[in-house]
């Protein structure tokens, strides 16, 4: 039949297209950016921290509650550290197991002390 195209003709020819543009970063030696490769061993092991929207954060007069942590971090605690440039300005913290509802291990803060 003239004019006719197979979809699954055109769904191999994507893959194709896909896996060889993954090859071939990989061979120029182009990798992802791992979010995990910042945080310092004492905050996290490889697991445990992750970025948080800035509005979810609460400011209370007590210290800083992250969404789905019972825990409320002092101002003056050591948990408390700045975001590096490569947080992108953005909060992060660090729990045990990475479970939201884990002990907070590390808080970063963006423009904290500055």
């Amino acid at each position: 039949m003239k004019g006719h195209h197979s979809f699954g003709g055109a769904l191999a020819v994507g893959a194709f297209l896909a896996a060889s543009v993954v090859v071939g970063a990989m061979a120029l030696g182009v990798t992802e950016a791992r979010p995990h490769e910042w945080y310092p061993p004492n905050c996290c092991s490889g697991f445990d921290c992750r970025p948080i929207e800035m509005e979810s954060v609460r400011i209370t007069p007590e210290g800083f509650v992250i969404p789905g942590n019972p825990e409320v971090v002092p101002y003056t605690s050591k948990k408390i550290r700045q975001t590096p440039p490569e947080g992108q300005g953005r909060y992060h913290v660090c729990t045990r197991g990475g479970k939201s509802e884990g002990a907070i291990i590390c808080l970063y803060i963006p423009n904290w002390g500055t």
